[in-house]
This record gives C-alpha cells, sequence and structure tokens, in this order.
C-alpha cells in the first residue's frame, strides 16, 4: 500500500468511472493504492470533511484481484491515517456491513446529526446504485 501521487488522479478517476464511483479529488483526499505482484490491484481514498470527520470510500480492488485480501490492505492503510478525526463514516453497499463492521464501523440511521456532504453522498447512492447501501460510522 501506498500513497497516490497527484498524476496518478486521472487513471484514478479512469477506475472509478468503471464502476460509477465519484471521481476523487486529490486536494482534500488521501487516496491509497493497492499493490499485487508489482502491479496496481485496488484503491481507496479518505475524504475530509472536517477537522473532526472523514468519509471512508471509493473502495475498489480489480476483478482480476478479487479475494486475495486487499480490500483489508486497503481499508487499513487508510483507517491508520483517519485516526486524527473523531468520526470516519463510510457507505458501503449493503452486502459489505460486515467487512466493514469488523474495523468498528457500526450503522448509523440518524440523518439529522450527518453533516450535509456524507448526507447528500448517501442520498445520492442510494438514488444511484441498484444495490442497497448503508450508513456506518466509525468513532475514535
Amino acid at each position: 500500500m501506498r500513497k497516490a501521487a497527484q498524476d496518478e488522479l486521472d487513471w484514478i478517476n479512469k477506475r472509478y468511472d468503471e464502476v460509477g464511483f465519484v471521481h476523487s479529488n486529490y486536494d482534500n483526499e488521501l487516496i491509497g493504492v493497492a499493490h499485487f505482484d508489482g502491479k496496481r490491484s485496488g484503491i481507496g481514498r479518505l475524504v475530509r470533511i472536517s477537522d473532526s470527520i472523514a468519509e471512508l470510500g471509493g473502495i475498489y480492488v480489480f476483478p482480476q484481484y478479487e479475494g486475495r485480501g486487499i480490500a483489508y490492505g486497503i481499508v487499513g492503510f487508510l483507517l491508520n491515517n483517519a485516526k486524527a478525526y473523531h468520526q470516519t463514516f463510510c457507505i458501503p453497499f449493503g452486502n459489505l456491513g460486515h467487512f466493514y463492521g469488523r474495523y468498528g464501523f457500526k450503522l448509523f440511521d440518524d440523518l439529522a446529526r450527518v453533516p450535509e456532504k456524507i448526507k447528500e453522498k448517501y442520498l445520492w447512492c442510494g438514488q444511484t446504485y441498484q444495490k442497497e447501501t448503508l450508513l456506518m460510522v466509525k468513532e475514535w
């Protein structure tokens, strides 16, 4: 795992286009790039929402590398860099709730207490994807 270089942003966003994810913005995100056998195998990001809140997202393991534990490496790398935040939200697909639960994420259903930027993305995900999406938070 390593931090993405700024000149990789076009490549990163092209990969996100493959799965219909929101594009990354290098200015307020830590983007991680996973490697397997010397090749880029997945990406993920930690988005700064405020001084105390972040969003973990964009976890994408490329199809040819699925089932090799790469998602664990991506999430672990990003969470190691999230400890400065009081809360870290994520909006995973419903079938991934258990996966994120292993990292201490819990379901969060009080939209009145969700930062507006997270709420907007959660609602957008619910309208955009056919799969169920969850709203989860990890508090440090």
